[in-house]
């Protein structure tokens, strides 16, 4: 009676649930890694990975709604972890900390962050999603409606048809824009005018389009708000103030690309540190408030297996402190340093428990901000900022004391890789968890297995972290990271962290116009606050106004014509056609960017593909083709937003 019993319970850990869910971490986790590097925004891949699972498993027949559950598990995962890594760890080779993405470090870092993710949302699930304080978390609700009506629903051949042709057009496009250059990646333009310098212009991404469309109208509409006022306002305002010779290069438009990147983006790290404190110091409000009265066996309890056990959870903390001892006690050199054992011993407990209590605090803060507003708007970036704010700040003033010790350029670089090392886990840590609980919230409501699920994010996190150093090296290589070419990564999350340490740190950075960005965002605050008074409400994002100023226009524009599609459309939520073709235009944009990386790192030539069809004189047929490709795949998103959600 057991054996028949058995044989009739559904399937969750299978072989091939594990094969997929490898393939599909490491597929999503390359393509949100590209896109954090491009312009700074990551999107959650728990809705995508849950349509992509069913697909492939209803292809191969005899599969379960827990099967797809495991699977859209481990693949949202690695796409967390992607993005926890491109906001910090590239600062690592911007500000010239390391000297290349060393393997074992990158493959450690982001794995021990991942883990810790992972094992701290554990106990929070309890508390967040079964206890009587859970929240809604809505793209895990979403989630687990798609699974529900894809175990109904036994024709799920158009959905993957429809996922696969979007990722086809997507990859063709970004092939004809990037790699055989026979249409543009984006118009420019510039002129000088009464001593003032404006430049404009709009990329033709596929990508930037779909985020747009994903993220809505209103972040997007700041988003091109800030990126309005330092293009428009603050190169002409400063060209009319300062001679713009230092800033000489080919073009007027490159000129304005080299003032904003050295100058005017410094307004955009004033205003999206005061965005950070302003969104978490009401969640750590409202954390600890929840806190007061918990006690910590209610906090973690584990009965009839539904997590893993505490000895397991507890033990592998213990291993991860470890090894976390092991790392940052190799990033101490004493020839360089100039520190004794001691101070040397204080530098590595303070990290090794920053990491493991500041991480626990900012995993809960991440999963509570999660439950509320979703993975894709958790301000996992702010945490880090301030990750990289607050160990810099202490480690600092600890140096200062000591009157022996010398802020030269080789000891900032050293403290710098350390400071950059505890945000990088951090941050890794924090995206995990907001990530992960969603998952856990799906798995609650159609009745699966917790532990299995932890599993599977544990294998997610494994397979993203032994891809993320080689993506990254591979990437840097090919396009560079915010570097002044108009077409490299700009990285803008990774710059920010390498900011906010030298603000610390080093002299050399510019303070007039980082507490310019602050105050313009305090006074953004304070008005919001003012007109609330009236019964007005005027929901500023300064994060998303923030990362406005710190990207160029041209991307921003792109982003603005999704959120204007969205609001058009006269949707309320994205429907089912639309989430595919926006999720295969992604991915199949930045998979072709990755596999066109590879000739362009191996030859060292972006142009090694390059077919010259116009000449100087037609270049603008060029770049009317580009501007009408991207408005007919505009036309489509706006026609697929009218399929029944």
């Amino acid at each position: 009676m057991k054996s028949i019993q058995k044989s009739r319970q559904p399937k969750d850990l299978t072989p091939r649930v594990v094969l997929i869910s490898i393939f599909l971490a490491v597929l999503l986790a390359a393509a949100n890694a590209y896109l954090g590097l491009k312009i700074g925004l990551t999107i959650s891949a728990c809705i995508p990975a849950a349509v992509i699972s069913v697909s492939i498993l209803r292809f191969l027949r005899n599969d379960s709604i827990f099967e797809s559950n495991l699977i859209q598990t481990a693949a949202s995962a690695g796409e967390a972890l992607s993005a926890g890594v491109v906001f910090v760890m590239p600062a690592l080779i911007l500000g010239d900390y390391w000297k290349d993405f060393y393997y074992f470090q990158t493959f450690a870092i982001s794995l021990l962050g991942g883990l810790l993710g992972v094992f701290f949302t554990i106990p929070l699930r309890k508390f967040l999603i079964t206890g009587s304080n859970q929240l809604t978390f809505p793209e895990g609700k979403a989630t687990a409606d798609i699974l529900r009506a894809s175990s109904e629903n036994q024709n799920q051949a158009q959905a993957l048809k429809q996922i696969s042709l979007a990722a086809s057009l997507g990859a063709f496009v970004k092939l004809l824009q990037t790699g055989l250059k026979v249409i543009s990646s984006y118009s420019c333009s510039a002129f000088y005018q009464k001593g003032a310098l404006f430049a404009f212009g709009l990329d033709y991404s596929l990508s930037l389009l779909s985020i747009g469309y994903i993220i809505g109208t209103r972040i997007s509409l700041y988003i091109f708000s800030g990126a309005f006022i330092a293009w428009l306002i603050g190169i002409p305002v400063y060209t009319n103030l300062f001679s713009i010779e230092l800033f000489a290069a080919d073009s007027l438009y490159q000129t304005a690309y080299q003032i904003w990147l050295y100058k005017i983006r410094f307004l955009g790290v004033g205003a999206m540190i005061v965005g950070g404190i302003q969104v978490l110091i009401p969640i750590f409000r409202s954390v600890f408030k929840t806190c007061q009265n918990l006690s910590f066996p209610k906090f973690y309890k584990s009965k009839n297996q539904e997590d893993l056990s505490p000895q397991i959870v507890f033990g592998s903390i213990f291993l991860i402190a470890i090894c976390l001892v092991f790392i940052f006690s190799t990033l101490i050199d004493y020839q360089e340093l100039p520190v004794n054992k001691l101070t040397a011993l204080f530098i590595i407990i303070f990290s090794v428990t920053f990491c493991l209590l500041g991480g626990f605090i900012f995993s809960a803060i991440s999963a509570y901000m999660s439950g509320i507003v979703g993975s894709s708007n958790n301000p996992v970036s702010s945490i880090a900022a301030n990750t990289i704010l607050i160990s810099s700040l202490v480690l600092f003033c600890f140096l200062g004391l000591k009157t022996d010790f010398l802020f030269g350029q080789t000891q900032i670089k050293l403290i710098g890789a350390i400071v950059l090392t505890i945000g990088s886990i951090i941050c890794c840590t924090s995206a995990i968890a907001g990530d992960n609980m969603q998952d856990l919230k799906t798995g609650y409501l159609i009745g699966a297995v917790a532990y299995k699920q932890q599993i599977l994010q544990i294998i997610g996190v494994v397979s993203a972290a032994s891809l993320i150093a080689p993506l990254l090296k591979l990437l840097n290589n090919a396009y560079g990271f915010g570097g002044s070419e108009l077409d490299s990564l700009t990285a803008p999350k990774a710059l920010l962290m390498k900011s906010l340490f030298e603000s610390v740190f080093s002299r050399n950075i510019e303070w007039e116009l980082i507490s310019l960005g602050a105050v313009l965002a305090i006074l953004l605050v304070v008005l919001s606050w003012f007109l609330k008074k009236f019964k007005i409400e005027l929901k500023i994002s300064i994060l998303a106004l923030g990362l406005g100023l710190y990207l160029p226009l041209k991307l921003t524009g792109a982003i603005l014509i999704g959120g204007l599609i969205f609001y058009f459309s006269r949707q309320t939520q994205i429907s089912t056609k639309s989430l595919l073709l926006t999720s295969g235009l992604i991915t199949g944009e930045a998979l072709m960017g990755i596999l066109l990386a590879v000739p362009f790192a191996l030859l060292g030539n972006r142009n090694v593909f390059g077919l010259n069809l116009f000449s100087e004189e037609l270049l603008w047929l060029k770049e009317l083709f580009s501007f009408l490709v991207f408005a007919l795949v505009a036309f489509l998103l706006y026609r697929s937003s009218f399929q029944k959600k």
